[in-house]
């Protein structure tokens, strides 16, 4: 079985059998090596506490270093933007802006922030491929942040076999809340336009800073 990458980012194929952790991020890495991506997603997360599960979906699209837009369509419109340095939060219906500095909100490799930077994850994580957490035709890489916090104690990719692609991945807090994102439509490297990873409120937007930061 060999690795397969799209057309937008061509990349060696090696064979994945027998692969390390270590190696196998580097395919990864190598797959997802244009520097950008786009794809759509499936979201699903559970409170274990309270027995709580919410369901959300969209498009997503990357670009390193750090750039993020996530655009929720389900339950209700929402985007999520980050230019590397700051990040907004805007909910259309409530015409109602959350605007902070990504070190604060997500530290080093929190939430999904890892996404737009995953050619330096083994630089902030203890990497390991899971034997616990295998699904047929996927390998299951574990990613163990250096620097653990209450809201992200691991994180889970689920890569294909076939393509190389992360198709599926989790994330675990410390109280075993989990959030599972599922990909399809992805579309490696390809022209993005930087416009999506910058934001300015509009008229009469109520914003609300999150950190220290006028």
């Amino acid at each position: 079985m060999v690795w397969l990458s799209a057309v937008w980012c061509p990349a060696e194929s090696p064979e994945v059998t027998g692969l390390s952790a270590s190696d196998l991020l580097k395919q990864i890495q190598n797959t997802y090596g244009c520097g950008s991506f786009q794809a759509r997603f499936e979201q699903t997360s559970t409170l274990k506490a309270m027995d709580i599960t919410d369901t959300a979906s969209g498009r997503a699209y990357f670009m390193e270093p750090g750039k993020m837009r996530w655009e929720y369509v389900e339950p209700e419109p929402q985007q999520i933007i980050t230019d590397g340095t700051r990040l907004w939060i805007f909910k259309p219906q409530e015409n109602q802006v959350l605007a902070g500095d990504v070190s604060d909100l997500f530290g080093d490799g929190q939430g999904v922030s890892f996404l737009a930077a995953i050619s330096t994850i083994e630089e902030k994580n203890q990497v390991s491929i899971d034997q616990n957490r295998q699904k047929p035709g996927y390998y299951t890489l574990k990613l163990v942040p250096e620097n653990k916090t209450a809201d992200l104690e691991a994180i889970y990719f689920y890569v294909s076999r076939q393509s190389g692609l992360v198709q599926e991945l989790e994330t675990i807090n410390v109280y075993d809340d989990l959030t599972r994102i599922v990909f399809s439509d992805i579309q490696l490297g390809g022209a993005i336009d930087a416009a999506l990873f910058a934001f300015s409120p509009p008229e009469g937007a109520d914003v609300m800073q999150l950190d220290s930061r006028n």
